[in-house]
Formats: C-alpha cells, structure tokens, sequence
C-alpha cells in the first residue's frame, strides 16, 4: 500500500465515521419539511444536506449512497430551480410523497453502510 493509498483509506474511514452525523440530520431535515413543507429554512436545510452527499459520497467509496443522493438531487432540482418562494413551497409541498421512497432508499442505505466495515466497503484500489 502506498502512502497515498493509506491516506485516503484514512479518508474514507473517516467519511465512514461521519455517516451518522449525516443520516441523522438528514433525518431531522426531512421530518421538518414533513412537518411543514413550506417552511423555506426547513427545505433548504434539506437541499444542502442531499446536494453535499450526493457531490461526496461516490468519491469516498460509498456509490450506492451517492447514486441514491444524486436520484433525490435531482428531483429537488425542481425546488431549487424555484425562485418565488411560493413556487418553492408549492413545489416541495407536491413532491412530498415521491421524495418519502427515495429518502427511505437513501436512508436505508446509510443504515447498511453505517452497520458495515468501512474497510470492506471502501477498498482501495
């Protein structure tokens, strides 16, 4: 193993380490929208927390989570892509029940990356 390779191990250890933190806001985030999905705080808070794992996941090793992510990126591009406010909420509010499957999916896989060995999962090449 080369110097380069072990740092990035120690990397992808350490990203591994953080995917509570991150499901677990990920979690907050959601239920606050849920709660109220047109409260502007609430949506972005859970556009930066997806938008930030889907752009990290897949270069840490963890591609499944990535690919999930980057699917719920994508369909709150419409949100994003929103301006007026009012468009925002209406458009959050109407995709609640579609984003409830992939947030599942993304959540479910964070679970199994989280319960697995790090070493096992992110191997370098």
């Amino acid at each position: 193993m080369t110097n380069v390779d072990s740092r990035f191990e120690a990397l992808q250890i350490r990203y591994h380490a953080a995917l509570p933190g991150k499901r677990a806001e990920i979690i907050q985030a959601w239920q606050a929208v849920r709660m109220d999905c047109a409260d502007a705080e609430s949506q972005q808070t859970l556009l930066r927390l997806v938008h930030r794992l889907a752009g990290s996941a897949e270069s840490y090793g963890f591609a499944e989570i990535g690919r999930h992510a980057a699917r719920m990126d994508l369909l709150l591009d419409q949100v994003r892509s929103s301006g007026d406010p009012v468009q925002r909420a209406a458009a959050m509010c109407a995709m609640l029940d579609t984003l409830s499957h992939d947030i599942q999916a993304l959540l479910v896989e964070l679970k199994r990356s989280i319960d697995s060995n790090p070493a096992n999962e992110c191997p370098v090449a």
